[in-house]
């Protein structure tokens, strides 16, 4: 199972943030919805960039979560 990450950042630079939009997901429907949540954030968050978009195994999260290694 997968793991839906967007890495954003502020669009005047730094303040980049890792957030989980979805979890349990098989890896074509990670894919698929990536895009999806990635326009609604952008949306929702217009001071925002996205600077990755990425479908990470649920085993790895906390290492694309910067919570040490996995």
């Amino acid at each position: 199972m997968m793991a839906l990450i967007l890495l954003t950042c502020a669009l005047a630079g730094g303040d980049c943030r890792p957030h989980v939009q979805a979890d349990g997901l098989g890896v074509m429907e990670c894919q698929i919805q990536s895009q999806r949540a990635a326009a609604q954030y952008v949306a929702e968050h217009p001071k925002r960039r996205i600077a990755r978009i990425i479908c990470a195994d649920r085993r790895r999260i906390d290492f694309y979560l910067g919570r040490g290694q996995a």
